[in-house]
């Protein structure tokens, strides 16, 4: 098992460093990569909605002292859905800002 009860400190530690990447890679997609974006409505609603998932996911666990493995569980598979679509959205909209300025 990757998430484990006997080995919370080691558990709340990688917690701990997934949401500081988390949230650096969440800021600098949206302030460096998705500025240059036409972003269609229903993709810019659904960014901030997945933006909005990332920092309570962050708010939740990235100070936490005493962690509910299976509620973290939980909370990574949805998070983990959402990045999915999220990543699909950001590869799309590359894609076609790049070919629109090639």
């Amino acid at each position: 098992k990757a998430i484990d009860a006997d080995h919370r400190d080691l558990v709340q530690a990688l917690v701990n460093r997934f949401c500081d990447e988390l949230i650096d890679y969440t800021a600098y997609t949206q302030y460096r990569v998705l500025r240059h974006c036409s972003i269609p409505v229903h993709h810019s609603a659904a960014i901030d909605r997945i933006t909005r998932q990332v920092v309570g996911f962050n708010d939740r666990w990235g100070s936490q002292l005493d962690i509910d493995i299976d509620a973290l569980k939980a909370d990574l598979e949805r998070l983990a859905f959402d990045l999915e679509t999220r990543f699909e959205i950001e590869d799309e909209l590359t894609i076609e800002t790049f070919a629109a300025t090639a």
